[in-house]
């Protein structure tokens, strides 16, 4: 005798409609933190001063 279960997601009882008004509430917390780009700008005449011409490596 073969029995079937039905399983049942967990938040199947959700609307779409709540879970998109959820969604928008959380925004901006849901977007990832920005890890790219330059971390400090250095003026020209800052440079000659302390001899940092060269970019850094990344």
């Amino acid at each position: 005798m073969t029995t079937t279960r039905t399983e049942k997601h967990p938040h199947s009882n959700k609307s779409e409609k709540q879970i998109d008004t959820q969604v928008e509430d959380s925004f901006p917390a849901s977007d990832p933190p920005s890890t790219g780009g330059t971390t400090k700008l250095v003026p020209d005449e800052d440079r000659k001063k302390t001899g940092d011409d060269k970019p850094a490596s990344r």
